[in-house]
């Protein structure tokens, strides 16, 4: 019996930490692709503030070479997503409100959108995970 419970524990506790692996990985190497110099980039406060078997949203901080010559320092969002299709990825610049808050908004302006489109029909069942999905699929498809 024991076995069976360290071994389901286990399962959950490994399930995981997949999505999050292949989302951080995949936020580097689309980072330094993008950058003018990509050994100047460097990340930091990075903090998984949404995630579940198929999509992970990260908050970072990203410092990197500028064309002056300096640097910049950016707090952003990253929103990675596995789909039957392929994996598809967004990056938006952020302010300070916490995850939580910037969803909010964004689901009740997406809601207002969706029931004037289709007149109150899908609109008033969206949910944060909707949200998450149309900024992946409006991103970039990664494979």
């Amino acid at each position: 019996m024991k076995k069976v419970l360290f071994l389901f524990v286990s399962s959950l506790l490994l399930c995981g930490c997949g999505i999050e692996q292949s989302a951080k990985s995949q936020m580097v190497k689309s980072i330094k692709k993008e950058a003018l110099d990509p050994s100047s980039v460097k990340i930091s406060d990075e903090e998984v503030v949404f995630k579940n078997d198929s999509i992970c949203v990260i908050d970072f901080v990203l410092r990197q070479a500028n064309r002056e010559g300096g640097m910049d320092k950016s707090k952003m969002e990253y929103s990675y997503m596995e789909a039957y299709d392929g994996i598809y990825e967004d990056f938006i610049y952020i302010d300070k409100r916490p995850f939580k808050e910037r969803i909010k908004e964004d689901l009740n302006r997406d809601r207002e959108f969706h029931l004037t489109l289709s007149n109150g029909f899908y609109g008033a069942n969206l949910t944060e995970i909707d949200v998450i999905i149309t900024r992946c699929k409006t991103g970039d498809k990664v494979k």
